[in-house]
């Protein structure tokens, strides 16, 4: 083998390994970091009743298991002390966003009492700069990296649900960077996962 031959062997390698000997994709070199985001609500259920609230078991910002008692109703208006006629319970896990009725309230039929966040219906809001619209498909698959939780290695699979068609307004004083546009990542959070948490998605 020649001398010309035996280099280029040794820099094919050395490109494959990387600088100090490593597979690029056994350390991440496989994903490409295209922004950081935070994890926002996606979606709300309401919960509906009709009558009088007897009493309201919770208020906006508490957090709900399913079939947990909410709030209860009475046919009619509140003129006297009454039985609950009807209890109304939670059909989600999640965090309650906002309570529109109080105690004594009467409320038309299919009226919204209160909504609820559910636990599952989060997704991440991230920026995307014109440079890395190329590597970013809706539909495409993506790796979320939070902050707190940097250190373990650990990322959740997501999904690239939208890109938005108009770019993000930019300060006077940043006239000559490059667009940036707002994507959205959906994924499938657990017991860790807050609202507001800032994160880092990787693209491949």
């Amino acid at each position: 083998m020649s001398y010309r031959s035996d280099f280029t062997c040794y820099y094919l390698q050395h490109l494959a390994l990387g600088p100090f000997g490593l597979d690029r994709k056994a350390v991440g070199f496989g994903h490409e970091r295209i922004g950081r985001g935070t994890v926002g609500r996606t979606k709300t259920v309401a919960v509906n009743a009709e009558g009088s609230v007897l009493k309201m078991h919770v208020k906006a910002g508490d957090t709900v298991e399913r079939g947990e008692l909410l709030f209860e109703t009475v046919t009619g208006t509140l003129d006297g002390l009454y039985a609950p006629d009807k209890q109304v319970v939670s059909d989600a896990a999640g965090v309650i966003a906002t309570v529109d009725a109080g105690n004594g309230t009467s409320v038309e039929k299919d009226a919204k009492i209160a909504t609820i966040y559910p636990n599952d219906a989060m997704q991440i809001k991230m920026v995307i700069s014109e440079a890395d619209l190329m590597d970013v498909t809706v539909g495409g698959k993506a790796e979320i990296e939070f902050n707190w939780d940097a250190d373990s290695g650990r990322r959740f699979e997501g999904t690239i649900s939208s890109i938005s068609y108009l770019s993000e307004k930019q300060s006077d004083g940043a006239a000559s960077q490059s667009a940036q546009y707002v994507a959205y990542v959906d994924f499938t959070p657990d017991e860790t996962v807050r609202i507001g948490m800032t994160v880092i998605v990787y693209v491949e």
